[in-house]
């Protein structure tokens, strides 16, 4: 089936309020991590936050498994790569998002062709999102990459996407569960109460913690330059 431009960025397959939608639409971008299956991805429509025609974009399975959220447990000295401030703080915890493994390795995604060709590379915007640093009185700082982690909170049944957290995904109409194991479960960029732990999404479920050395799946959301297209196949 085939939508216009101005379907993939209005309400056409956008989530209603409540995270449900009335279309589910996705289009097939990119390769999960095997280089060979192609990713399919849940078209959300236009984020107001992102520059020029666009869709925000979300996996519709992990594209990658056996992902730490950081593999060491122990604070980080503070570097102007791990997101930006009002005021810069000393010391970040390891369930920071901006430090994360996690976010290395959607960074190292969003540029290998493995994943993405070329051609595909340059329809990926980068989004800013915001993110909450615990250690450091709830301040918020933003992050700019092309591939990022959804945002959710504990014991939660609904995922955030888009730089202002408005467009809602709720439990089965977007993350529907077939099993707990760590190729289904995955990180969200969304820090736990503990220190040591950070949150993820059980598909079909709820949001829980996990310490951020466990292995779980990587399930991110982009952002589609429509600026130069005319229409798209969609499933």
């Amino acid at each position: 089936a085939y939508a216009t431009k101005t379907q993939l960025m209005d309400d056409t397959f956008a989530p209603n309020a409540d995270g449900t939608a009335e279309n589910y639409g996705m289009i097939v971008f990119g390769k999960k991590s095997d280089g060979i299956t192609a990713q399919e991805w849940y078209i959300l429509g236009e984020d107001k936050g992102v520059s020029g025609d666009n869709t925000i974009i979300f996996a519709t399975s992990p594209i990658a498994t056996g992902q730490k959220f950081n593999s060491s447990y122990d604070n980080k000295s503070f570097a102007s790569s791990f997101g930006v401030y009002a005021s810069n703080p000393s010391e970040v915890y390891a369930k920071h998002y901006g430090a994360s493994d996690l976010r290395v390795a959607l960074q190292g995604m969003a540029t290998n062709t493995n994943y993405f060709t070329t051609a595909e590379q340059g329809l990926m915007n980068a989004t800013t999102v915001k993110t909450k640093d615990t250690k450091n009185s709830n301040v918020t700082y933003t992050t700019t990459d092309k591939l990022y982690a959804l945002q959710g909170k504990f014991d939660d049944k609904k995922l955030m996407a888009g730089t202002s957290d408005s467009t809602v995904l709720a439990v089965y109409s977007y993350w529907d569960g077939y099993s707990w194991s760590n190729d289904s479960v995955f990180w969200l960029r969304s820090p736990y109460s503990r220190d040591d732990s950070a949150l993820l999404a059980y598909p079909g479920d709820f949001v829980d913690y996990a310490f951020v050395e466990e292995e779980s799946a990587v399930q991110p959301a982009s952002n589609l330059d429509l600026s130069s297209v005319l229409f798209a196949s969609a499933a």
